[in-house]
């Protein structure tokens, strides 16, 4: 269990993603060959009536209330064309 859970949901996630990821590439880095083309995941908690939402990479993520008459958006794409994500990765 991450240390910051349950007291800051949102530092627990980013740790969580971040140990992933380097597992992922320490096992991906013992193979003969691989590919390091990238991966996606959408990963949400819910905490008491809070909901956090963590996007790695390009996924979307939608949530549906009141027997699908109301949605709402969990993520944004990751499009290099639009301002606040070429701002991040520039």
């Amino acid at each position: 269990m991450e240390d910051s859970f349950p007291h800051d949901p949102a530092q627990a996630l980013t740790t969580g993603c971040l140990k992933a990821e380097k597992q992922f590439l320490q096992h991906a880095d013992s193979l003969p060959k691989h590919d390091r083309s990238g991966s996606c995941a959408i990963v949400v908690l819910v905490v008491d009536m809070e909901v956090y939402v963590a996007n790695v990479g390009d996924s979307r993520a939608i949530m549906s209330a009141d027997q699908g008459k109301k949605l709402f958006l969990l993520s944004r794409d990751h499009r290099p064309s639009e301002d606040y994500e070429s701002g991040r990765i520039v």
